[in-house]
């Protein structure tokens, strides 16, 4: 290939990758006017002699616009060719099926080069379509071509130093900028997963803003997946005390007077303590919706922590007593801290009865409670069944459950320890866990003494 062909395509690739942004723009432009002016391809009814806003869409260069229904049927054709015909052009295919924006150069009849730009749009009403600009581009060609003789003469040297900056240059700047606007389509598309490349020679400027986009995809796609997690987890729990009812009452029903009295109150025991399930988790649900929106007001007061810890195993002590096991809790050193009373006895008894739950008869459960700096320490141990490895990472999602069989005989929602996580960090502090399966567990919550804003 000879320098005047290299330099003739450069100057080509350039004069190309500005008039598909421009097409694009263009394109854009057309598909809002057309959305804003007729929502509909049913009203859709375009006359060039009266739309002046058309007319100008179509430019002083030689265009054509064409507006295809999601048939691939033209609704719209400036050049009054194809009304109502079918294009079968891939590109349009691509649009229409996969919703993305293409552009492509073709060769007419007598070799003009033509560029077709299609982008898909969907109107107010729900209708898809694509808006398919095709413009002559010739002048491109030709004057790539005059350009190179004209620099040629100049000079060779001079042509090859330029040129070898303008690409280097062009090259740094608008591949980037293209990663960037690929990341943008794809997000708005919901493709969170999608992620700019920060190896094609970006500055640093650049770099951190594609850092920033990356980071900012993965936590929607996060966001997105615990939705839909949420959902799924949510479904099912409620699922199953629905299901446990509707076979009762269905046994109630098909037995009718066959069912000895005390049987049916069996039966509707069970249904009532199906129902307190539900409620339970209803409440809990709406709880953690009121915490993550953070309009939970804190009720601060300055008093030992040792109050609400010492509430908490009151009334968790009738449930350990049951199981026969034993509290293990020395005398509370009198450390002020500030905390809302009612929340912070929330977690010490989520914590308890956590333990206890969790604990076979006979068992021990210990309670420490010491000063660290700026912070006090509340421990709570266990030895009971403990938590293996690889479920540590999740033991405070909503609804996650070590073992789901033993869950549901102990009772609860699955909520808890979420709600204890979320509790904790309202007042700025945090819990840790150290566990080892079949052992026991430990969890420790440390608080601030003074309440950070």
């Amino acid at each position: 290939m000879t320098m005047s062909n290299l330099i003739q395509g450069y100057l080509v690739d350039r004069g190309l990758e500005q008039t598909t942004i421009a097409a694009y723009a263009r394109a854009g432009d057309i598909a809002d006017y057309v959305n804003e002016a007729y929502f509909s391809m049913r009203r859709m009814s375009f006359d060039l002699t009266t739309d002046y806003q058309m007319q100008s869409f179509l430019g002083a260069t030689p265009s054509r616009i064409l507006i295809i229904t999601q048939d691939q049927r033209v609704a719209f054709d400036s050049g009054e060719l194809y009304p109502a015909d079918v294009v079968q052009l891939s590109s349009i295919q691509s649009s229409l099926e996969l919703q993305q924006s293409n552009s492509e150069v073709y060769l007419d009849d007598d070799n003009n080069h033509l560029m077709y730009t299609t982008l898909p749009f969907e109107l107010r009403d729900g209708d898809r379509a694509s808006v398919l600009f095709v413009q002559d581009i010739e002048s491109i060609f030709v004057q790539g071509r005059q350009l190179t003789a004209r620099m040629l003469m100049i000079g060779l040297p001079f042509v090859i130093l330029s040129s070898i900056l303008v690409m280097y240059s062009t090259g740094r700047l608008l591949t980037p900028l293209q990663e960037l606007k690929m990341g943008v389509e794809a997000m708005t598309r919901g493709r969170y997963e999608y992620e700019i490349k920060t190896d094609h020679g970006m500055d640093d400027e650049l770099q951190q803003i594609a850092r920033s986009f990356n980071t900012l995809a993965r936590r929607l796609d996060e966001v997105y997946q615990q939705q839909s997690e949420f959902v799924s987890n949510v479904s099912h729990e409620l699922k199953t005390p629905i299901a446990s009812m509707k076979i009762i009452s269905q046994s109630l029903l098909e037995s009718k007077d066959q069912v000895e009295k005390e049987v049916i109150f069996d039966f509707l025991e069970d249904i009532s303590s199906e129902t307190d399930r539900m409620g339970e988790i209803v409440d809990d649900l709406l709880y953690i919706a009121t915490l993550q929106k953070r309009d939970v007001a804190l009720n601060l007061e300055t008093r030992p922590i040792g109050r609400a810890l010492e509430e908490a195993i009151r009334l968790i002590m009738p449930l350990a007593n049951e199981k026969n096991i034993s509290l293990d809790v020395p005398r509370l050193e009198k450390i002020l801290i500030e905390y809302d009373f009612n929340k912070i006895k929330r977690v010490f008894i989520n914590l308890l009865s956590n333990a206890v739950k969790y604990t076979e008869p006979g068992g021990m459960i210990k309670v420490r409670q010491y000063s660290e700096k700026n912070d006090v320490v509340i421990e709570i141990e266990d030895n009971g069944i403990g938590i293996p490895p690889d479920a540590m990472e999740y033991i405070f999602d909503r609804f996650y459950r070590v073992d789901k069989h033993r869950s549901r005989q102990v009772g609860g929602t699955g909520l808890g320890l979420n709600i204890t996580k979320q509790l904790i960090s309202l007042h700025d502090g945090r819990i840790e866990v150290r566990s080892e399966a079949g052992l026991g567990s430990v969890f420790v919550v440390i608080l601030p003494k003074r309440y950070r804003i």
